[in-house]
Formats: structure tokens, C-alpha cells, sequence
């Protein structure tokens, strides 16, 4: 089993031959840049294509998951999609659940790029501590997915009546995510990005938020 994800292979291996080939054809320059100058171009190198997913240039991916398992080396939880991207929940260090994102392209999925990933926090008055809430989408997107984690759940079913101002309801995943203090259970609604005054209601009762879905 690979230790590092495919992903972060590719991209050494591409490192290695490109260190390879600009010190056989450029050996003259190096040899005035000295060691220390060719080895910080290298690792500037490095860092540029670490955050460039070229290979969606000549390949999609056939689900968001293979993605994500390609980027990351792990197994999604689940995923939550729309026509045009799709969301995959996934936990982190046992201590809480992370989303990833995941653009669609034709028939095929993409690795997502580090600026085009519209994914941001929601920040929820205090009384609402043991829940968080994100605001995903991709640039452009016309629909956007709330989901709201709820944390220290001490049994396998949540107590809150999630709704916002659109009518909607929340739906609760399949997933349970056990964490070192109680349970996380996740909640989630797509919507329209362009819905405006957009607020959330648990049970019954309006949160006090600012809450952009663009």
C-alpha cells in the first residue's frame, strides 16, 4: 500500500526528472549558480506543481471519489453532489469532518484547484458552539451546499429541526462520524447560490448569521 497518495508520486517523480534534465543541459549554470541555487530552484519548482492539479488538463476522473482517494490516498465518508460539482465529506484526525470539493467536467470529475474551490466558514454565535458550518460551491456554480456538522452527539440520531428561510429542509447523511468526545452527525441542504437573505432556523428559531452562499 502506498504511503503518499498518487497524487504527491507524480508530482517527486516530475520534480526528479525536471532536477535531472535542467542539471545535464544547464550543468555551465549551475556550476556559477553553485549547489544551494539550483537546489532552491528545484524546490520552488516543486511547490508551484504541488499546488497545480495539471492532470486535469488530459484526464477526468470517473467519480469524486476516485479524486479524492487520488489526491489523498484515503477513503471518502461519502459525498453530496450537484450537476456541477460534488461535495465529499471525509474526517479528519478524528476530531472533526472536512469537505472536499470536487468540479465536474463532462462526464468526468477534477482534482480541485487551490483558487477555484469556494468553500468557506459560516461563523455561528456561541450558543451554537458544537456546530460548524460551511457554505460549498465552485466558481460559477448556480447551486451551493450548506452543511452544518453538529458535534458531542451522544447518541446515533440528532435533536435538531434544521430549516432555512427558502422552506427547505435539511438532511441528515447516513454516516455517524465517531470522534474522541460523542458522535458528529452532518447536515446538509443544496440550494440556489443566488438566493438572497438567505437565514437559517434550529428548531424554530432564526440564527443570528451572515450567510453568503456566493
Amino acid at each position: 500500500m502506498l504511503i503518499m497518495s498518487m497524487y504527491m508520486f507524480v508530482r517527486i517523480f516530475v520534480t526528479a526528472v525536471f532536477a535531472l534534465v535542467a542539471f545535464f543541459v544547464f550543468w555551465k549554470k549551475i556550476k556559477k549558480l553553485k549547489l544551494f541555487g539550483y537546489l532552491i530552484a528545484i524546490s520552488l519548482f516543486f511547490a508551484v506543481i504541488s499546488f497545480l492539479p495539471f492532470e486535469n488538463v488530459f484526464y477526468k476522473f470517473d467519480s469524486p471519489e476516485a479524486a479524492y482517494k487520488y489526491q489523498t490516498n484515503k477513503n471518502p465518508k461519502e459525498v453530496i453532489s450537484t450537476d456541477e460539482f460534488s461535495v465529499v465529506m471525509y474526517q479528519r484526525n478524528n476530531l472533526s469532518v472536512a469537505t472536499y470539493i470536487s468540479d465536474k467536467s463532462g462526464s468526468g470529475w477534477k482534482i480541485p484547484f487551490v483558487f477555484n474551490e469556494q468553500g468557506k466558514s459560516i461563523d455561528l454565535p456561541y450558543e451554537y458552539h458544537n456546530l460548524s458550518a460551511r457554505v460549498c460551491r465552485t466558481f460559477g456554480s448556480e447551486k451551493s451546499i450548506l452543511v452544518i456538522a453538529e458535534y458531542f452527539v451522544e447518541d446515533t440520531t440528532s435533536d435538531l429541526m434544521i430549516t432555512d428561510s427558502l422552506g427547505s429542509e435539511f438532511t441528515v447523511t447516513s454516516n455517524i462520524y465517531p470522534a474522541e468526545e460523542g458522535n458528529i452527525i452532518v447536515h446538509y441542504v443544496i440550494v440556489d447560490s443566488d438566493a438572497k437573505d438567505y437565514k437559517l432556523f434550529i428548531n424554530g428559531i432564526k440564527v443570528e448569521a451572515v450567510i453568503n452562499l456566493k
